[in-house]
């Protein structure tokens, strides 16, 4: 008996591959999980992804629905207080991201859908540095 697997890290995977391969995105870094001590100013990383799980309990080899939010976090930082040019910059990201989904909703067909949801924006600031801070959210289902 064969228990079908999660579709969560073939899309994740895609996404990487997608992002990292958008020119719009050239020079940010992009990856997966939150960068650890990360001197860029520019990031976007595939962040958690949020599922209730809907795999048939009583027969593991029927197909599995999944459907999951999954966050892209978008973050623009530099010295200075200017939060204005911050978030200008993070909106420009965000745009590239969002493009790269829309332009392949079905994510090389490994997904039904991957599709944005909405996002949060934060602005956050220190004595010496602002950042902004976009979380996408994208409405991801699968059946496999």
């Amino acid at each position: 008996m064969t228990t079908r697997l999660s579709s969560v890290p073939t899309v994740r995977a895609t996404l990487l591959a997608q992002l990292q391969a958008r020119p719009g995105l050239a020079g940010v870094f992009v990856d997966i999980g939150s960068p650890v001590n990360a001197l860029e100013d520019e990031l976007v990383w595939i962040g958690d992804a949020v599922m209730q799980d809907t795999a048939p309990t009583l027969a593991p080899t029927l197909p599995r629905d999944e459907r999951w939010l999954q966050e892209i976090i978008i973050s623009v930082s530099h010295s200075g207080d200017d939060q204005v040019a911050s978030e200008a910059r993070a909106f420009v990201l965000y745009g590239e991201v969002r493009s790269a989904v829309l332009t392949d909703p079905r994510q090389s067909n490994t997904a039904l859908w991957v599709l944005p949801a909405g996002f949060q924006l934060q602005s956050l600031a220190d004595a010496e540095r602002v950042e902004t801070r976009i979380t996408l959210q994208l409405d991801c289902r699968c059946r496999n």
